[in-house]
Parts: C-alpha cells; sequence; structure tokens
C-alpha cells in the first residue's frame, strides 16, 4: 500500500476516479423519456463532467507517479489553511441544506462574501463585485438561459 498511495496526486486521482465512477453509475439511472422531445436528455452535462473528472483524475495519477515520496496528508488543525477549508466546507454544507429555505439570490451572495473573506480578500469593492458577476451569471443562465426554476427562498415570503 507504501508503495501504491506515495504522494497527494496519486491519493487524489484514486479518489477522484472512483468519485468518477460512481457519477457514471448515478448517471445511468437518470430518465431517458424526455430524449424524444428534446435533443439533450438530462443526463448529458453530468456525463461530460463524468468524464472530464475521469481524465484529470488518470492525469493527476500519473503526475504523482512521476513525481518523488511526500507526505499524503500533513497538515496543522491550528494552521490558516486548515481553519479555512474547515470553513468553506462547513458554508457548503449550509448552503445545500438552506438554499431552499433563503434563496439562491440571497443565500448565493452570503456564501459567495463568505468565501472569500475566508481566502484572505479583503478590498469591499473586489468582494461585492465578484458576488454580484458570479451569483448573477449563475441565476443568469440557469434561470434565463436555461430555464431551470431555481429556489426563491421559502423563508421570505
Amino acid at each position: 500500500m507504501n508503495k501504491i498511495i506515495r504522494n497527494r496526486e496519486i491519493l487524489g486521482g484514486i479518489v477522484f476516479f472512483a468519485l468518477s465512477l460512481y457519477l457514471f453509475y448515478e448517471i445511468s439511472h437518470f430518465p431517458t423519456t424526455l430524449e424524444r422531445y428534446r435533443s439533450l436528455g438530462p443526463a448529458v452535462f453530468p456525463k461530460l463532467l463524468s468524464w472530464a473528472m475521469l481524465f484529470l483524475s488518470i492525469a493527476l495519477f500519473w503526475q504523482g507517479l512521476r513525481k518523488n515520496r511526500s507526505a499524503v496528508l500533513s497538515f496543522k488543525f491550528s494552521s490558516p489553511a486548515f481553519r479555512s477549508t474547515a470553513f468553506i466546507i462547513f458554508m457548503l454544507i449550509a448552503y445545500i441544506v438552506l438554499v431552499d429555505a433563503i434563496g439562491i439570490i440571497l443565500w448565493g451572495m452570503a456564501f459567495m462574501i463568505a468565501v472569500q473573506v475566508a481566502l484572505g480578500e479583503r478590498r469591499p469593492a473586489m468582494i461585492a463585485g465578484i458576488s454580484v458577476v458570479v451569483v448573477g451569471g449563475i441565476y443568469g443562465v440557469f434561470s434565463t438561459l436555461l430555464r431551470v426554476p431555481l429556489p426563491g427562498g421559502s423563508l421570505f415570503g
């Protein structure tokens, strides 16, 4: 086992390869009834992303084979990087749980601001600009172009 997992790239390649195979399995259960009416069924975009993840995980694994041995998991719980990562993971979980109640625009803006601050951005104009562009872009693409119903927030009306 020590020869197989000798650095982070190899471990990441294995994990993402397994995740992409799991995604392919889940996508195979998507309904195909809409493909009669539209040229693109519900599995098209997830399948494209799964293929990209599969190829990138193989590239990451290959890069790990070419690299020297290094610590696979070395971090300090008190380091700022660990705290920022833990906060972002917490925010992702909170986003998933609360987006239906708060709504994608309001909660998306709060999420983007919190993540930018956690990553070290301190300029208010930059934080506001990036948040508006990202959340507005996501809302515009999914709601307007793709006509996907997005959560409006049941908490506020």
